[in-house]
């Protein structure tokens, strides 16, 4: 027996009348009529044509179009590229926009730099890509952009904030008088530039703290501004070195309800409320501003310290010093805490490599010394230990701890 024979008996080729068999079966039971059943068969009969004619026709129509417009059908390809094109620019305009808000200008420079290439020329996007060069510490290339900005005509209150930009990149540059002329300037044009502002009071801040006159001039940017965040970051920074921290927390909850994605002002709040013996609400805090910008060193210190100090858990202190570490190999505190960390956990050798690199960078620190010189003890390395504790006798003739060690290690 053939196999074609086999599969016509197992299976046997549809008909028209079988394929509308179940149809008919079903307006069976619904109780029509054979003549009801007629009327609805040809309708459905001729819809089904009527479609296939639609599309046939359809197809047709575009293929003769393209034809006699000498347009291929495959150039839809080129207008998919084009529409594509449009959405990749408008995905990095959002994407650099994002990490400026989160404070992450780093990553922003290259998105700026992508549409740049589209249009060179573009104010806005220079404009922004100068403000990330200054915010991400990219002095140079910043001072470079603003000045060619400052060339062009714009409106005096444009001009007076691409002043205060320029004031504060050459302060960065260590160039403070010709920092403050431009601060001023922008004063001049602008009385009430909250950049030019805010910047005058920081300057005023790090010179003594506290300070009426910092003080003033944060104030007055934010109220000249009430939506610049960073005034009333800086406010808050400003409240939080004098020790009042509710006033600092209060401020920073206002440039979180401005931009809920303000890393600077997350990682803030959770150092007020450590100074507020708050450990669950700095954890939240720390956790939210890294969840911004995982690579922010120092919120990872400040949570490690968090960690060490109220919580208690060493382990994880341990683990967030190292991660800032990744990233600032020679912090001094996060250095120094993980060595006293691994002191007391026994790990000596690894206790001596932190207090060494915690020294990198403040080599005279007797506090840091101390521990060094005590780990060298603990280890058996006699020399060395000596040599430590000479030298902090060099740096503190007076240091009890120091001559006493010496003479206990000299006999």
């Amino acid at each position: 027996m053939s196999n074609a024979f086999l599969e016509a008996i197992i299976e046997p080729k549809k008909t028209p009348e079988m394929l509308i068999q179940p149809l008919l079966n079903t307006l069976s039971r619904l109780g029509l009529s054979e003549s009801e059943q007629f009327i609805i068969l040809r309708v459905t009969k001729y819809s089904l044509a009527l479609c296939l004619v639609a599309v046939v026709g359809f197809w047709a129509a575009t293929f003769f179009t393209h034809k006699t417009t000498n347009v291929p059908l495959s150039s839809s390809g080129s207008q998919q590229n084009l529409s594509l094109n449009t959405l990749d620019l408008k995905a990095h305009r959002y994407i650099a926009n994002s990490l400026m808000q989160k404070g992450q200008p780093e990553k922003a420079i290259n998105h700026f730099h992508r549409l740049l290439e589209t249009d060179s020329e573009e104010f806005g996007i220079r404009k922004n890509l100068a403000n990330a060069y200054l915010n991400a510490g990219h002095f140079e290339e910043a001072l470079s952009a603003l000045k060619q900005l400052l060339k062009e005509d714009t409106p005096d209150s444009l001009h007076a904030v691409l002043q205060a930009q320029k004031g504060i990149t050459l302060f960065y540059l260590g160039e403070h008088n010709r920092s403050l002329n431009a601060l001023r300037s922008s004063l001049d044009i602008a009385p009430n530039t909250p950049e030019a502002l805010c910047f005058m009071g920081q300057i005023e801040a790090s010179r003594s703290i506290p300070s009426p006159q910092a003080e003033k001039l944060l104030k007055r940017s934010i109220e000249v501004d009430s939506q610049y965040v960073e005034g009333w970051y800086q406010l808050a920074r400003y409240y939080t070195q004098t020790g009042e921290y509710l006033e600092a927390r209060k401020l920073l909850l206002e440039a979180l309800h401005i931009n809920p994605l303000h890393e600077r002002s997350h990682s803030r709040l959770g150092m007020v409320y450590y100074y507020l013996n708050k450990a669950d609400a700095s954890l939240r805090s720390y956790k939210t501003a890294l969840a911004l910008n995982p690579d922010d060193f120092n919120t990872r210190y400040n949570l490690g310290k968090l960690y060490y100090t109220l919580i208690g858990d060493t382990h994880k202190a341990l683990h967030q010093f190292n991660r800032a570490l990744e990233k600032y190999p020679y912090h001094p505190e996060a250095n120094f805490k993980s060595g006293l960390i691994c002191l007391k956990n026994g790990m000596v050798k690894e206790a001596i490599r932190f207090f060494t690199n915690s020294l990198k960078q403040t080599p005279g620190d007797v506090r840091k010394l101390l521990q060094l010189a005590n780990a060298y003890e603990r280890l058996g390395n006699r020399d060395e230990a000596l040599r430590v504790y000479r030298k902090i006798t060099d740096i503190d003739p007076l240091n009890s701890i120091a001559f006493r060690k010496i003479r206990s290690l000299s006999d």
